[in-house]
């Protein structure tokens, strides 16, 4: 393995099945926990592996989550810039947050289209709540006056908006899945939980945790000149933080980290961040992936993959990853 300085990948990295891990992710740690990579776009970037230099940056101020100035790395070609009611517009969420994650999918033509419907759709939506406000998080959001009088503009309202209910949609719909078809991959754990239903809430975080197929991580651009894991990053350098190799670190983090243990406790995963910025819905997500997780194991203790679970495919180019589809049978 070649050190940081001269050693280029491609990022993202993906393992040699949809839910396996990529090989290269244990070499970077032992050997090259900073590693150059070069991202869809084409710019380069700083990635790090390690669980705890990941969760220093995630929690380091002098990190920083503004991703539009200069000398900041593009994701991708086709970036824009950045829960209400779905209802009848369900179709037209799912299709503008798929636009505004795919790294690959789109055209930037396509991609700034989806971005002004978006922004569209939502700025009307703020306008009406304004003026008609009602008992849920939307009106709570744009009413709300904190106690120095200051209130969310209403682009601060529309962009919210849309980072939640993207974050929202894409994240844990294709989480879903994924923990679905890791139980089902080897039904051993999910023999398991029918009859002991107080697992279900650590088996939700062990899947979270185990999670290879986690999309580009989160980025963060450097506002001084810092020292991680050995190297020296300068300003304006961009760091890719994986927390889903970080989540995998047995050097340090994690005992048998490449097995499902469903009673692992403690487990201080990095699926859904770190520091001052973690998940905003967090708290949602977990809910859910529980919630969907006892209504199966009620309704469908017999469920099993209808394919070999090599078989499954990956959702190519989404930047919080996810499967096409997970045949099952029960």
């Amino acid at each position: 393995m070649q050190s940081s300085a001269d050693q280029q990948l491609t990022y993202p990295m993906y393992g040699p099945t949809a839910l396996g891990a990529p090989e290269e992710w244990d070499r970077l740690r032992r050997e090259c926990p900073v590693a150059r990579v070069t991202l869809p776009s084409g710019d380069e970037a700083s990635l790090l592996t390690r669980y705890a230099d990941v969760r220093e940056v995630l929690s380091d101020g002098r990190f920083s989550r503004r991703l539009d100035a200069d000398d900041a790395a593009r994701i991708a070609d086709s970036e824009s810039g950045g829960v209400f009611n779905r209802g009848a517009d369900r179709d037209r969420f799912s299709r503008w947050s798929d636009a505004l994650l795919n790294l690959i999918r789109y055209t930037q033509a396509e991609t700034d289209a989806a971005q002004d419907e978006f922004a569209g759709y939502l700025t009307g939506y703020v306008v009406a709540k304004r003026k008609e406000p009602a008992d849920d998080l939307p009106s709570e959001l744009i009413t709300a006056v904190e106690p120095d009088d200051y209130r969310l503009s209403e682009r601060e309202s529309v962009f919210t908006g849309q980072a939640l209910l993207v974050a929202g949609h894409e994240t844990t719909a294709n989480m879903i899945g994924k923990m679905v078809a890791m139980l089902l991959a080897d039904r051993r754990p999910w023999e398991r939980l029918p009859a002991d239903r107080k697992l279900i809430r650590p088996t939700v975080e062990e899947a979270l945790r185990l999670d290879a197929n986690a999309g580009v991580g989160m980025p963060r651009c450097i506002s001084e000149t810092v020292e991680v894991g050995g190297a020296t990053l300068a300003v304006g350098a961009t760091v890719m933080c994986s927390m889903a190799a970080a989540n995998r670190d047995d050097e340090t983090a994690f005992e048998a980290a490449e097995e499902m243990t469903l009673d692992r406790s403690p487990n201080a995963h990095l699926a859904l961040g770190a520091g001052p910025h973690p998940c905003l819905g967090q708290a949602l997500a977990r809910t859910e992936l529980q919630t969907v997780l006892d209504v199966l194991l009620r309704r469908l203790p017999s469920l099993e993959l209808a394919v070999d679970a090599a078989d499954l495919r990956r959702l190519e180019g989404l930047a919080v990853g996810g499967l096409r589809e997970v045949p099952v049978k029960w």
